[in-house]
């Protein structure tokens, strides 16, 4: 059982934001990513405060979501090609995210009428959802959506709050966008099966428009400030909230790298030592490493989920189960299963089987060394889990 906590109005991260250069119009490009996974030396952790052992919360984890984008037609007018454009697009892999406690991803694109009047002169990539793509979210057992990213804004300042207006009326929490900048950098407060949760979501991405307007506003945070702003407003979030646990949405990285950069594992690093349980990122399209660092889990990409990239190391993606449960600073995280997925040529996510699966499972075991796989659809594994999954219930 989830339910939405109410955030004291004391805890305002976004207050934090307006006394610091923590957003603006244009993301400082992240590194150049490199060809190996290099280790480099870490901050001093700080004191957690940790979790008293109780019941176990399920947690998993996908990467992009979106529904539609605009491509241009011949005379340059404005054509929409939709995405997963079935009954039920996310039909394969419900039945998993339906299991858990908390179902993340990160939804890509707002979900918003199209616009009477729209011009995509000099836009090269525009992501757009019918608003009723949200039922679909909510139906497949998502409960958890970051709107930190880079194309939550591409139809106006107005998509974030009218995207996480849409989603919390099904129930369902948004977080990292919202109608003002303190509503997009605050923390979101869950209880599952006793144990409080810590949500932040941040986006080193704002692409080509203003992450902050009069209608709106996403949680960017430029790279040269994040090791200043973002572990700090992890420790914040443990402390004031008083949370078991904390995970961090990141909308980060290179595109298509197959690996993040040093700077990266050390900016990621840095937030476990501040506290954070979980950090998840996005944005590359393409699976990541994923490391077990101090009793926490790091995914550096989750890949993408429902999307239209063509290529094969686009489609194949993972959804990422991570247990919490204990109170040993090295024993939060007690396991990390990863399930084969793969998005077919019509952009739906399916668990991978045969050959794709046999694929699948080399390349998660070579990025993710002390995970678990998943065994393929159809032969012995474990138990199913019992969890309601689904909608949120608030206080």
């Amino acid at each position: 059982m989830l339910t939405l906590l109410l955030v004291p109005p004391l805890v305002t991260l976004g207050g934090l934001c307006l006394q610091s250069p923590l957003y603006g119009a244009d993301a400082v490009a992240m590194p150049a990513p490199v060809s190996v996974f290099v280790p480099g030396p870490m901050p001093v952790p700080v004191p957690v405060v940790e979790p008293l052992g109780g019941p176990e919360v399920r947690v998993a984890a996908v990467g992009d979501v979106i529904f539609g984008r605009y491509l241009k037609g011949q005379k340059g007018q404005p054509v929409y090609c939709p995405v997963g454009a079935v009954p039920d697009p996310f039909a394969a892999v419900g039945p998993m995210l339906r299991r858990m406690d908390v179902a993340f991803a990160n939804l890509e694109t707002p979900l918003v009428q199209e616009p009477a009047a729209l011009n995509i002169a000099g836009t090269t990539i525009l992501f757009r959802g019918d608003p009723d793509r949200a039922e679909l979210l909510s139906r497949a057992g998502f409960n958890v959506l970051s709107l930190a990213n880079n194309h939550t804004t591409n139809l106006g300042g107005a998509g974030p709050p009218r995207t996480r207006r849409l989603l919390e009326a099904l129930g369902l929490v948004a977080l990292g966008g919202g109608a003002t900048v303190d509503q997009a950098f605050d923390p979101v407060l869950l209880q599952a099966n006793g144990q409080r949760l810590a949500l932040l979501a941040f986006t080193l991405w704002s692409g080509d428009l203003p992450s902050v307007s009069p209608e709106g506003a996403v949680a960017h945070v430029h790279a040269r400030d994040f090791l200043r702003l973002v572990p700090q407003a992890v420790r914040e979030a443990r402390r004031s909230l008083r949370a078991d646990y904390v995970m961090v949405s990141l909308h980060w990285g290179q595109e298509y790298a197959p690996h993040p950069t040093p700077d990266q594992q050390y900016q990621a690093r840095a937030l476990i030592d501040a506290g954070a349980d979980l950090v998840l990122g996005h944005h590359p399209h393409v699976l990541q490493d994923i490391e077990r660092y101090h009793g926490g889990l790091i995914a550096y990409s989750l890949g993408n989920f429902l999307f239209d990239n063509p290529s094969l190391s686009t489609r194949r993606t993972a959804i990422v189960e991570a247990v919490l449960k204990g109170s040993g600073a090295d024993h939060r995280v007690q396991s990390v299963t990863l399930w084969p997925v793969l998005i077919g040529t019509d952009n739906l996510p399916r668990p991978a089987t045969g050959p794709d699966y046999r694929a699948q499972a080399r390349l998660l075991s070579a990025l993710a060394p002390d995970a678990d796989i998943a065994p393929a659809p159809g032969t012995a594994g474990p138990a199913p889990v019992n969890n309601q999954g689904g909608p949120l219930a608030h206080l």
